[in-house]
């Protein structure tokens, strides 16, 4: 029998994909062929053997590539390939008009890639070509790329969507089984293989459905579906019993004034003002409604969910939660190991701190807001004999004003008949003070806590925000010569900030700090607080290769406004004139870079864009500086 089998040879670029394509013929065709895969990456140096009965070339370059190396009397077939949809789960998942880059060897086979998503009907994404030598796209938050196969020429801080590797279609099969001379009820069994994918797919959305299905009706919420004109379209086993303790018999037909009828305005109404839950009555009994609109990444808003619970249930729930909240509020979650700091200062307060919880002793706290009290007070309990009972805190807060100052500073003399002589000291009450100052601690502020901010920066940062930054030689000095009057406090909230408007990977200035530390009043005055120059800029655009087309934006806008803005499409037209591979989503980032450098203005509504002075400034700067 091996003797009569006929010899396939596979030609391919890339070894994965001679390794997936040969697989699948073997499992197909095996019984009446030898395969054989040639990968070039790997065998491009060697002789191909000649003896094959037809060698099938998986792309155009491999066929070029057969048809200069093999003797003109080899039969040579080029294969035509698909991109199997049941890999798309990942791709429908993303939100509508995110940014996609489709990787390929070359700008026509990324074109051809995107053309043969769409062509399956996902077209809610902004899908770019991503090719070797074109420009680096610049880094965001959220960064996707789709390829076939492998991860080739994908960039590193990009999340990867795999679409498989290409697989061959029904017509190459049948021109395969053709030259070889093979029995053509082989092809109705490769067209059954085919046929049984996509009836995997779909019997695994079922399922996927089922489960969900599932879920639902086990939830004790009453859930209802309600379609755009109020219908009723979905309800869980839960719904199905408060309806039929309405009376009603056919949920097909019912709507959303027949549940809800003590409501009395229209359903769309409540559409648009679902920000609040609302209470309402049914069969005499009290409920709260969840309204929240329910939308797909693709298709957009598909419905109503509508989310019922019984007001006991909802005063059950919170009766519970304040309970829990109660009982946890008598428990210390700190120790002297969150205490975090290298200095001499916050070593010598922390050991000290030590000492004292190892006696019965009364401490008393001095510090200044925002240094770390609370921490101190529940690591010194923690490490005491009394760890094992509660941590009672009490917030002098609750109390009247009055009624906290005349406790703890005395009253105003004369204020009433008995009241102590002397008045009000603006300090404690001696006699007060005398009792809780057996062990006084000082907690030192963040100011003396020399060689502590940066180390407290670096650690708020990634353990509160999963982010490493990164500060410029200014932005250091003037941390670590600050004031910080809200000390450890104004620091978390400092890093806070930053992470949250300054771009993943680029470097802190100190014009990235929040308005207040720019003041006098604030800032420290040995450091100046100005905006970054345009060297960091430039710097910052020649490493993520926008600059050329950075300068000729701004060109643009100088030279063709004249007073006037201009809309992205007729930019997008003129800029086609220098960079015919441009397309929007790029257009879209190299604009949001100028404005977030503020070298462009855009108005509200449809106003347009238009350059600023500091646009033209740093054109010119540009300019000058190529001379």
């Amino acid at each position: 029998m091996n003797k009569m089998k006929k010899k396939l040879c596979v030609i391919g670029l890339a070894e994965v994909v001679c390794d997936a394509i040969g697989a699948s013929l073997r499992t197909l065709i095996g019984e009446y062929a030898d395969i054989l895969c040639w990968c070039l990456e790997k065998s491009m140096d060697e002789q191909i053997p000649t003896d094959y009965d037809l060698y099938l070339a998986t792309y155009p370059g491999s066929y070029a590539y057969a048809k200069k190396m093999l003797p003109n009397d080899c039969q040579i077939l080029l294969a035509g390939r698909f991109v199997n949809p049941s890999n798309f789960e990942r791709l429908l998942e993303l939100p509508k008009n995110t940014s996609v880059l489709a990787v390929d060897n070359s700008l026509e086979r990324a074109n051809y890639l995107i053309w043969e998503i769409a062509r399956f009907g996902v077209n809610h994404l902004n899908i770019s070509p991503y090719y070797p030598d074109c420009p680096e796209p610049e880094k965001m938050a959220q960064s996707f790329a789709v390829g076939a196969g492998r991860k080739r020429n994908v960039p590193d801080w990009m999340e990867f969507i795999n679409l498989g590797v290409k697989e061959l279609t029904i017509t190459t099969y049948a021109r395969i089984l053709q030259i070889l001379d093979i029995p053509e009820e082989v092809l109705d069994s490769i067209v059954h293989t085919y046929m049984d994918s996509v009836f995997q797919m779909a019997r695994r959305n079922n399922n996927t459905r089922t489960y969900l299905h599932s879920i639902i009706n086990n939830i004790d919420e009453i859930i209802f579906g309600i379609d755009e004109n109020g219908g009723l379209f979905f309800k869980n086993n839960a719904a199905e019993s408060l309806i039929a303790s309405l009376g009603k018999t056919d949920g097909a037909s019912l709507r959303f004034g027949d549940i809800f009828s003590e409501l009395d305005r229209p359903f769309a109404w409540y559409c648009e003002n679902c920000d609040e839950e609302i209470i309402t009555k049914i069969n005499g009994l009290h409920y709260v409604l969840q309204i929240k609109p329910v939308s797909e990444p693709v298709g957009g808003n598909i419905g109503t969910l509508i989310i019922v619970k019984p007001v006991t249930r909802v005063q059950e729930l919170e009766n519970k939660v304040r309970r829990k909240l109660k009982g946890t509020g008598l428990t210390a979650k700190y120790t002297f190991a969150n205490i975090l700091g290298e200095s001499p200062a916050i070593r010598q307060a922390v050991d000290t701190a030590r000492r004292f919880a190892g006696t019965p002793l009364t401490v008393l706290l001095e510090s200044e807001s925002g240094t770390g009290k609370e921490l101190f007070a529940q690591s010194i309990h923690q490490a005491s004999a009394c760890a094992s009972g509660p941590f009672v805190a009490f917030n002098f807060s609750a109390l009247p004003e009055t009624l906290a100052e005349s406790e703890l500073f005395g009253y105003e003399e004369g204020a009433f008949t008995g009241a102590r002589r002397g008045g009000r000291n603006k300090q404690f009450r001696k006699d007060l003070f005398y009792r809780l100052c057996m062990c006084p601690l000082y907690i030192p502020p963040l100011r003396e806590r020399t060689g502590d901010v940066l180390f407290l920066i670096r650690y708020f940062a990634e353990t509160l925000h999963s982010r490493h930054l990164k500060f410029d030689s200014a932005l250091e000095d003037f941390c670590n010569t600050y004031d910080w009057p809200g000390n450890v406090r104004e620091l978390q909230n400092m890093v806070t900030y930053l992470c949250a408007v300054v771009p993943p990977n680029r470097v802190c200035t100190t014009a990235d700090l929040p308005r207040y530390f720019h003041s006098a009043s604030h800032a420290s005055p040995a450091v100046e607080v100005k905006a970054p120059p345009f060297t960091a800029i430039y710097e910052e655009m020649v490493n993520n290769h926008t600059l050329d087309i950075c300068r000729t934006l701004l060109a643009i806008f100088n030279e063709k406004t004249k007073g006037h803005s201009l809309g992205r499409e007729h930019i997008f037209d003129m800029l086609k004139d220098h960079y015919p591979a441009i397309t929007h989503p790029a257009l879209r980032r190299h604009l949001d870079t100028l404005k977030y450098h503020g070298m462009l203005h855009s108005g509200s509504t449809k106003q347009g864009t238009d350059i600023t002075p500091v646009g033209r400034e740093f054109l010119a700067w540009i300019v000058q500086l190529r001379k």
